[in-house]
């Protein structure tokens, strides 16, 4: 890992994504009722209203899960072919029951229906690019990274300790090719 968060290994599953379709898409989000019910599908206000628009993104490229998530550092854009595991998963002893009850948990659920999620099903990832920024203290992080389909593109950004996904280009970073990004991985 480098001292920024970024990794050799983040940085080879980026480039294997072109020419890889999209097979399935979930999102991680937190269910701080511990019973998030979202409309089916739901739209742009139910995840403002609900506060779940941050959290991890998976996706099912072919025969590769690909999850986007944050580093160590908390800032910089780690990408992992690890899928996100629940550590509150049932069985649950009554302190963990108690704790999800008044707290919430992180929840994975499956996108296929949800709006712009759903346009992706079946599309070729066509071209990757990082998001870099030199904050914080001038020392360059990879925060993002942008994924385009023949229809669209979208933004993967890590903010804090958590991942947005953005279908506008987010003011924050700047652009850069996948292999001008060898020197912010280690």
């Amino acid at each position: 890992m480098s001292p920024h968060g970024f990794s050799a290994p983040s940085l080879a599953l980026l480039r294997s994504m072109p020419g890889r379709r999209v097979r399935g898409v979930w999102r991680i989000l937190y269910d701080t009722t511990g019973a998030l019910t979202l409309p089916d599908p739901p739209g742009d206000a139910a995840f403002s209203e609900l506060g779940t628009d941050d959290g991890d993104l998976e996706l099912l490229l072919d025969d590769r899960l690909v999850r986007f998530t944050h580093a160590p550092n908390c800032s910089a854009l780690c990408v992992t072919d690890t899928p996100w595991h629940d550590d509150f998963a049932p069985p649950l002893s009554p302190e963990n029951e108690a704790y999800v009850a008044e707290c919430g948990k992180w929840t994975r659920y499956d996108a296929a229906a949800w709006p712009r999620y759903a346009e992706l099903f079946g599309q070729p990832i066509t071209a990757v690019a990082g998001i870099v920024t030199d904050w914080p203290a001038g020392a360059p992080q990879v925060i993002g990274a942008r994924l385009s389909t023949p229809d669209r593109s979208f933004w993967l950004m890590t903010r804090s300790d958590e991942v947005y996904v953005e279908w506008q280009r987010p003011k924050d970073g700047r652009e850069v090719a996948l292999c001008d990004l060898d020197v912010h991985a280690t």
